[in-house]
């Protein structure tokens, strides 16, 4: 499936058994997946988790972008 507008495949899921077959090395180990939070990056912040591990969601809610940029 693309998105309008580009070639980019999107994944049909972000849960675990979609990605985590496709993850290579360090990066993305561990792979954490909520259906829905508030911030990916509190997620992963005092997790404890390695460096490398990421966090994905299908619907974010609140947190902040780049240069402290909300989310619309």
């Amino acid at each position: 499936m693309t998105s309008p507008g580009n070639d980019i495949a999107e994944p049909a899921s972000l849960a675990p058994g979609a990605v985590e077959p496709h993850l290579r090395g360090r990066f993305g180990t561990p792979y954490l997946y909520e259906p829905e939070c508030e911030s990916t990056q509190r997620l992963l912040i005092g997790s404890g988790l390695p460096e490398g591990a990421v966090a994905a969601t299908d619907h974010q809610t609140g947190g902040r972008g780049r240069l402290g940029r909300t989310w619309q």
